[in-house]
């Protein structure tokens, strides 16, 4: 039996389809995206983008409407580049689809196929031989067949072998493809969200599929390997101040594969860039900002073909540590968010201590920690649940944040992945996990890590040296009365952490220099009280003061500090510019 027309049920039946088609075949997907990065996400990004599409949206008997829906739901959801590209069609394709509860075949085809300029626009650099391709021609046959045919099968099935052809023909397109022996990975996925939709419109049946297994060998892919940007970014951008593509010509010298998807209300943004600060940077100054997400794409890597250890380190960014030793152990660190406003960004990764503070003094809104989304706690353990036998995360204080009960909810009842409340923060929750790394490092069973995790913690210690309550009070943490009378009195609080990990006043000084003598003898008290393992400084915008610090605890301890560096952004929300803070690590004799 013919059909002869399309409406919104239909058009969101076929969707489901398609989308189950492309979960089935999720992992071979990853296996062979080698294009424009070979990071192996693209079918989880695909798959990722239609399942949270589908769970959002809702059919409607319109199937103009159904569209709208679907594209307005894609434009916040989408992930990677593949993601974001089949989101633009589905805008391209919702903006040109006329109105009416049911439409013919030739006018959804001509709807699609002026959606592809839709999709070549939001494109700096298109490049043939990928997934745009392959659309490209699908919407083209699409045009054609349905000029010669009134029944949707026909001219779907037709059109689906048009788009196997163009898929079969990506590797003569695009030279790291025939080097590695692989279709472009997103037009495969494209390919298998249209022979889910085949499949349905043949038999009416919308069942799961099972997975599809297949052995990849990839061919030398290292010399494309070699050009990579580092980072994968992504953003959800509203109430742009001008036209994206002005917006995006900005952001042309900072990175490539440049992907966006909706217009000036809403748009969806994708680069990849060696500089994300400087990219959301831009960004903070002509919309604003939220759904940020970023992968580091060389990391991945790294961790997917040189796993130095078997037992995985996850924290939080909280813990203020050089970027090189969490390079070096292969630490993977969940960024917290702080927010300005209405706009989102990524500690240490979309906003860095400089600008955080540089942004505090020239703006009148008082910024805002904020634990991550689940979905990025939940893809972080994921990745390294992967990669590793068995997992380790340590996070911020429970009583300070709630990355903790995050990371339980994502390890489940994982009898191989390990949460711990570290009850710490900053240098002391870094130094902390830096002493778990150097434990895995050095072959310490998993089991025995976990046993001396609370002796380890409870030789930590942290004392800070605030200049003001000023920020304490703002960011909730002292009473407006407290801080009204440490200001009356010249008070300089010394701030640490108690047994359960919460903020405490250690002590008070009338001037800062009897606050670095109390915290120089606290410091050598402590560490006078066992074996100490490492002390470290950071601060916020008092290097001198931080290195005097260094140099009288060396005299006391002597050894220099482990490392001297910036407070995190995050951490700098409650401490406030002219903050240094002494972390310790003691163990028993």
């Amino acid at each position: 039996m013919a059909i002869l027309y399309l409406d919104g049920r239909r058009l969101f039946r076929g969707f489901i389809a398609g989308s189950r088609s492309v979960t089935a075949w999720t992992d071979y997907l990853n296996k062979i995206n080698v294009f424009p990065v070979p990071d192996g996400d693209t079918g989880a990004n695909l798959s990722a983008t239609l399942a949270n599409i589908l769970q959002s949206s809702k059919p409607d008997m319109s199937l103009k409407s159904t569209a709208e829906n679907l594209a307005e739901h894609a434009l916040s959801m989408a992930r990677g580049n593949s993601g974001i590209i089949f989101a633009q069609f589905l805008y391209g394709l919702s903006q040109e689809l006329p109105q009416g509860k049911r439409l013919t075949i030739a006018d959804f085809s001509r709807a699609a196929h002026k959606a592809v300029d839709y999709m070549y626009e939001a494109l700096t650099n298109p490049v043939e031989g990928t997934m745009i391709t392959v659309i490209r021609v699908w919407a083209e046959s699409m045009l054609q067949f349905s000029g010669e045919y009134n029944d949707l099968f026909q001219v779907f099935k037709k059109s689906l072998l048009k788009a196997r052809i163009s898929l079969e023909q990506t590797p003569r397109q695009l030279e790291v493809l025939r080097k590695a022996g692989v279709v472009d990975a997103g037009g495969k996925g494209f390919v298998v969200f249209l022979e889910g939709i085949s499949e349905y419109l043949e038999d009416g049946n919308l069942l799961e599929q099972d997975s599809h297994q297949e052995q990849v060998l990839l061919g030398d892919i290292r010399e494309h390997q070699g050009s990579r940007l580092r980072f994968c970014c992504e953003t959800l951008l509203t109430k742009l101040q001008q036209e994206p593509r002005q917006v995006i010509k900005e952001l042309e010298t900072l990175g490539d594969s440049i992907a966006s998807a909706g217009g000036r209300n809403r748009l969806h943004l994708h680069i990849h860039t060696n500089e994300p600060t400087a990219v959301f940077h831009i960004l903070a100054q002509h919309a604003s900002i939220s759904n940020v997400k970023v992968d580091d794409m060389i990391w991945q890597q790294q961790i997917q073909e040189n796993r130095k250890f078997k037992i995985g380190l996850v924290t939080d960014s909280a813990a203020d540590f050089p970027d090189e030793l969490r390079q070096y152990y292969q630490v993977n660190t969940i960024p917290i968010k702080l927010m300005f406003g209405e706009d989102i960004y990524l500690d240490k990764v979309t906003i860095n201590s400089e600008q955080f503070f540089n942004k505090i003094e020239a703006g009148s809104v008082f910024p805002r920690s904020s634990q991550p989304d689940p979905a990025q706690v939940n893809a972080t353990l994921d990745f390294v649940r992967t990669h590793f036998e068995k997992v380790i995360c340590l996070s911020i204080s429970s009583q300070l944040s709630g990355v903790y009960n995050l990371m339980n909810l994502s390890a489940g009842n994982n009898e191989d992945v390990a949460v711990f409340d570290s009850r710490h923060l900053s240098v002391s929750q870094g130094l902390l996990v830096l002493r778990v790394a150097e434990s895995i490092k050095e072959g310490m069973p998993f089991e025995e890590i976990i046993k001396n995790l609370p002796e380890w913690r409870e030789g930590c210690w942290i004392f800070t040296d605030i200049r003001s309550l000023d920020f304490m009070v703002r960011g909730g943490r002292v009473s407006p009365i407290t801080g009204k009378i440490a200001k009356l009195l010249n008070l300089k609080p010394i701030v640490s952490v108690d047994e359960q990990g919460k903020g405490i006043a250690w002590g008070k000084s009338f001037s800062r220099k009897s606050n670095m003598k109390k915290i120089i003898g606290l410091v050598q008290e402590k560490a006078g009280s066992g074996k100490l393992w490492n002390y470290a400084i950071v601060h916020a915008r008092c290097n001198d003061r931080a290195a005097r610090y260094g140099e009288l605890l060396g005299q006391k301890l002597g050894k220099a500090p482990l490392y001297i560096m910036d407070i995190g952004p995050v951490v700098g929300v409650h401490n406030g510019p002219g903050a240094c803070a002494v972390g310790l690590l003691v163990e028993k004799e």
